[in-house]
């Protein structure tokens, strides 16, 4: 039994991003938009109640323009759908700008603590966004030496 979480970009007049949870049995696509649908300027300018939604049709209809897969653990998986159920208990205020369907994706990623390879010695940058919405960043030059180790 594989667990996966999938990450959908689709289609329609504005995109969207899914979150497809996987058990290896069963899928659940959840994606974060407004509780009632409003002209996407309207929402700019006047942030509104958003909601966690059933996405599954809408991915089928919109059409996926790419997705990102990743293996999970059980583990992982537990973390996901516990952060899924906790924005749908409460999903507060959804802002075109700052709290939209790509900050919920992107709000599942570090309960899955992706980790990363690299091919070559490459500047990895780091950008953490904390609850009150700041965002810090920090960079560092990663080194990549035969073996894995040493550098």
């Amino acid at each position: 039994m594989g667990y996966k979480m999938v990450i959908h970009t689709a289609g329609g007049p504005v995109g969207h991003f899914t979150v497809e949870l996987n058990d290896g049995e069963t899928s659940d696509y959840k994606g974060f938009r407004p509780e009632k649908e409003k002209d996407p300027q309207s929402i700019r300018m006047d942030p509104v109640k958003g909601k966690l939604d059933d996405d599954a049709d809408k991915v089928k209809e919109s059409g996926v323009l790419k997705s990102k897969e990743i293996e999970l653990t059980k583990e992982q998986y537990d973390r996901v759908r516990a952060y899924m159920d906790k924005v749908a208990a409460n999903p507060g205020g959804y802002d075109l700008n700052d709290r939209n369907c790509v900050d919920f994706a992107n709000g599942a990623l570090p309960e899955v603590q992706v980790r990363v390879r690299l091919a070559s010695t490459t500047m990895v940058q780091a950008v953490v966004k904390t609850a009150d919405g700041k965002f810090y960043t920090a960079q560092k030059e990663v080194k990549v030496t035969v073996g894995g180790c040493g550098g």
